[in-house]
C-alpha cells in the first residue's frame, strides 16, 4: 500500500503547480515547473531509513554496508547519496540513497534483534532547504549558528519549541537536511516555506534535488 509524504498536503496547497508521483512507496513532490537561483525547499520524506541500536551495531551497519561513523555526531556520505550518522555511543542511522537497491537487504530485514544489534524503523519527514540565500533563512530561524557547524555532522536542537535534526552539507554548495517527527512535520515546513519565499525561492521536487546536488547536472 502506497503511503503519503506527511508533507504532500501542504505542498499541494501551497504550490499547486507541483508534479506528484511515487518514489519506493510514497506518494511525493516528484519535480516542479521553477528552478529558483535564489533559494529552495524540498521534501525528500521518500527516502527509507533504519535506526541500527546495540553493542555490535557498529559492526552490523559495517558489515551490510561497508563501514560506519567512528566520532559521536559523525555522518558518511556516499557518492550515490546514502547516509549513515552515529547519533549515540551505540546507536546508527542509515538513511537511503534515491533509486538504490545497495542497501536492500538492510532495509528488507525485518524489525527486531539480529544477533547483538536491534535494527528499528526510523520514521522521519526529511526537508532540504538549499539555494544562495539559504544561510539567511537558517539565521533568522535557527537557535544554532549553522554556518559554524562542520557539514556532515549530526546537530540536534530545538526550533519552535520542536526537536529538529539538522545535517549540514558543503558539496556542491552549502545547504541542509532537516529531520523531523511526522506529528511536527507540516508545522515546520509552513515555517520553512514562508522564509523560502520571503527569500524569493520556491518548491523543488525530489528529482530535481538529486539532479542538482548529487549528479551536479
Amino acid at each position: 500500500m502506497k503511503r503519503r509524504s506527511p508533507l504532500l498536503e501542504s505542498s499541494r496547497a501551497r504550490y499547486p503547480d507541483l508534479k506528484i508521483g511515487v518514489i519506493g512507496d510514497m506518494e511525493i513532490v516528484t519535480d516542479s515547473p521553477f528552478e529558483p537561483d535564489q533559494s529552495f525547499i524540498c521534501d525528500l520524506s521518500a527516502l527509507r531509513k533504519r535506526l541500527i541500536v546495540g553493542r555490535s551495531a557498529a559492526s552490523w551497519l559495517a558489515e551490510h554496508t561497508g563501514g560506519s561513523p567512528d566520532a559521536m555526531f559523525e555522518c558518511s556520505f556516499s557518492e550515490s547519496g546514502a547516509i549513515a550518522a552515529r547519533i549515540h555511543r551505540e546507536r546508527y542511522v542509515l538513511i537511503d540513497e534515491p533509486n538504490s537497491v545497495r542497501y536492500d537487504e538492510l532495509f528488507t530485514f525485518p524489525t527486531g534483534r539480529h544477533g547483538e544489534a536491534l535494527l528499528l524503523e526510523y520514521e522521519c519527514a526529511d526537508i532540504v532547504l538549499g539555494g544562495s540565500r539559504v544561510q539567511e533563512v537558517m539565521d533568522e530561524l535557527c537557535p544554532m549558528p549553522m554556518l559554524e557547524q562542520p557539514a556532515l555532522t549530526w546537530c540536534a536542537t530545538r526550533m519552535a519549541h520542536t526537536d529538529i535534526v539538522i545535517l549540514p552539507f558543503d558539496q556542491p554548495a552549502r545547504h541542509y537536511r532537516i529531520l523531523v517527527t511526522p506529528a511536527d512535520a507540516r508545522f515546520i515546513y509552513d515555517i520553512f516555506s514562508e522564509a523560502i519565499e520571503d527569500a524569493d525561492g520556491t518548491q523543488i521536487g525530489f528529482n530535481q534535488y538529486w539532479r542538482k546536488f548529487i549528479n551536479g547536472e
